[in-house]
């Protein structure tokens, strides 16, 4: 005889604040930058973007790499970000909300090796010639016997 509790099941809700796990910008110039807010929580959290003074709209919300709890888990993706722009994403459910800023630096010029500025071209060229010239003048003194004449009066 089967026992009255054989066909009963047990289902479990986990609950959970969002949290915020990485936020980054991907991209270049030529391509265009776009941030990435990879998010956590039970229920899903609803991401938002948010620029200085409102909410952005044409945020994209993609699917996780493989492997990954998708049902506890999101990334959201905000196109078209601007260099020296200042971004917020903001994730909230009903247990919570945590937001995460982001502050995208301008790209760094590329450094050349050929187009040195001129003050220290200058500089290294000085530098440099005078090095020479105090080589040069030592070697003409070893030469004339400078040295000898010298360790010639020490042992004197």
């Amino acid at each position: 005889m089967a026992s009255m509790y054989e066909f009963l099941y047990v289902w479990l809700a986990l609950l959970a604040p969002p949290k915020i796990l990485a936020l980054s910008v991907e991209g270049s110039e030529q391509s265009g930058y776009r941030a990435l807010c990879r998010v956590q929580g039970s229920p899903l959290p609803d991401v938002q973007w948010l620029g200085p003074d409102e909410l952005l709209e044409g945020a994209v919300v993609g699917p996780l790499a493989k492997g990954t709890p998708a049902h506890y888990q999101t990334v959201s993706q905000l196109r078209d970000v601007e260099p020296g722009q200042h971004y917020t994403c903001s994730a909230s459910n009903p247990l919570g909300k945590e937001q995460a800023a982001l502050y995208v630096l301008p790209p760094r010029p590329p450094l050349s090796v050929g187009g040195a500025s001129p003050p220290l071209l200058l500089l290294l060229t000085l530098s440099v010639g005078a090095k020479v010239i105090l080589l040069v003048g030592v070697g003409v003194w070893l030469v004339q016997g400078g040295a000898l004449q010298v360790v010639g009066c020490w042992w004197k």
